[in-house]
C-alpha cells in the first residue's frame, strides 16, 4: 500500500516491517502501509456491473479458475484474481479469490475478496470449493508456498457468504505417499450417510504407491 492505493501484489518475502516508512520517487513522498492497515468492515456489495461476458475487474488484472456455488436463490462466482497472467510473486502467481454475484446473469455485484494473501509467505491462494454446513459458511483451499514447502489445505470461515475469515487453527499437508508441494483444489462431497470427502489433486512421489488401479 502506498499512500492508502494498492500500487503492487508482489509482496516481499520476509519479515521485516515497512509499514510507516517513507521514500521519495519522483519528486514525490510517499508512505507505506502494510496491507492490514486498509481492512475495515467493508459492505458487503462494493460495486455492480452489468453482462459477465468480457467483463475483467480492472485493467490488467483477469479472472482465472472459476469456482461457481448457489445459495438462496442467489449464483455466485469465486474466481482467482491475476495479475501479469501467472507472473506475480516469481511466477507463483499471488492469486487471491474475488467474489462476485447475480440473480439474474445480467446484473452483478461485486463483493469483498474472499480470500487474500496477508502472509509474506503465501505465493498464492489457489482454486477450491464453497460448502455451507447450517449458517456457516466455509472455503476450502491449498496455498503455494514460497519456499517449495508442501502447500497446506487450508479454510476460510463466514456467518453471511461474503465476510469470510481465514481459520488459523485448521491447516493440514498431504502424507509423505504425495509430493505435498503438488496439491491443488480440494474439492468437498457429502455422501448419503452425512460424511465430507475431500477430493484433491497431486502428484506420487517416486517411492509412493497408487491406492486405486482400474
Amino acid at each position: 500500500m502506498v499512500n492508502d492505493v494498492c500500487a503492487d501484489e508482489d509482496w516481499p518475502y520476509g519479515t521485516h516491517c515497512l509499514d510507516g516508512a517513507v521514500y521519495t520517487a519522483g519528486g514525490t513522498e510517499y508512505t507505506v502501509s502494510e496491507i492490514e492497515n486498509r481492512k475495515e468492515e467493508e459492505p458487503a456489495v462494493l460495486g455492480e456491473f452489468t453482462d459477465a461476458e468480457g467483463w475483467r475487474p480492472q485493467e490488467n488484472v483477469f479472472v482465472g479458475d472459476c469456482m461457481p456455488y448457489t445459495c438462496d436463490g442467489r449464483y455466485h462466482v469465486l474466481y482467482l484474481k491475476d495479475r501479469r497472467h501467472h507472473r506475480s510473486k516469481w511466477c507463483l502467481g499471488a492469486h487471491q479469490w474475488s467474489h462476485i454475484s447475480t440473480d439474474d446473469f445480467k446484473h452483478w455485484q461485486i463483493h469483498p475478496m474472499a480470500v487474500e494473501i496477508d502472509d509474506p509467505s503465501e505465493g498464492s491462494i489457489c482454486t477450491g470449493s464453497w460448502i455451507r454446513e447450517g449458517d456457516t459458511h466455509y472455503l476450502f483451499y491449498t496455498i503455494r508456498s514460497c519456499d517449495g514447502t508442501p502447500a497446506k489445505i487450508c479454510r476460510s470461515i463466514s456467518k453471511d457468504g461474503y465476510h469470510f475469515e481465514k481459520d488459523r487453527a485448521f491447516a493440514f499437508t498431504l502424507s509423505d505417499t504425495y509430493k505435498g508441494v503438488s496439491a491443488r483444489d480440494p474439492k468437498l462431497v457429502l455422501d448419503a450417510q452425512g460424511r465430507y470427502h475431500m477430493f484433491l489433486t497431486t502428484s506420487l512421489t517416486e517411492s509412493g504407491e497408487l491406492l486405486f488401479e482400474e
